[in-house]
């Protein structure tokens, strides 16, 4: 129930809590893309942020790994690891397609919001079919 609520929500924002105040922590967190490209620049940049290390490296590698599968796809601590699609990418992926992703390599941070329901996966289409492409000519 609290969730669907949270979908209906048009003014939500933070991160959903309990009626104790505990957060939900595994989905519920509103973020605008300039929030979402600020996470995802901080783990390309293995935890530093202006200059201080804010996570350690050894979690940015943790939380990235391949901790679990499902389906075609691998999952970190909150992190789709993409290796069998683009290897070293990875993903934070949300209700309506919310993504932010991650190509080390690339150096490059990609952050979307909106509404490509179902699915999230429709927005790693979007990436490789359209913005990939723009970007380097694939």
């Amino acid at each position: 129930e609290a969730h669907l609520g949270f979908i209906k929500e048009q003014n939500a924002e933070g991160w959903i809590v309990d009626p104790n105040g505990v957060a939900a922590a595994g989905w519920g967190l509103t973020l605008c893309p300039r929030d979402m490209l600020k996470i995802g620049q901080l783990y390309l940049n293995k935890g530093v942020w202006d200059g201080k290390q804010l996570l350690s490296e050894s979690w940015i590698i943790e939380s990235t790994r391949i901790q679990a599968n499902w389906k075609e796809y691998a999952y970190g601590y909150l992190w789709w690891n993409l290796d069998q699609q683009k290897p070293g990418c990875f993903a934070a992926m949300g209700d309506s397609g919310n993504i932010i992703y991650c190509d080390p390599k690339e150096k490059i941070v990609i952050a979307i919001t909106g509404s490509f329901k179902p699915r999230a996966k429709l927005s790693l289409d979007l990436i490789r079919g359209q913005i990939y492409p723009m970007i380097f000519g694939e």
